[in-house]
């Protein structure tokens, strides 16, 4: 995957940019689950978007808020 931008800036430290680089891997998959989106469904606003690649819970204080699950390509990141 080219990166379209820089993940860490030049001046971050050493941890920032090896942070950086281990997160490639799931920009590329975030990426194409919105070109996806997008090609299935059409023309979406991020909140459009965030409707149909993700589900809604209510938070402890009665707010929605987008809920989120484990993905085990994710453990690398932990």
């Amino acid at each position: 995957m080219t990166l379209l931008f820089k993940r860490a800036r030049s001046l971050d430290p050493s941890t920032s940019h090896a942070a950086a680089d281990q997160a490639q891997d799931l920009a590329r998959q975030h990426f194409d689950l919105i070109v996806g989106c997008l090609q299935r469904f059409g023309a979406r606003g991020k909140d459009g978007i965030a409707e149909l690649t993700g589900q809604v819970t209510k938070s402890k204080s009665g707010r929605s808020e987008r809920e989120w699950r484990f993905v085990p390509v994710q453990r690398e990141l932990i």
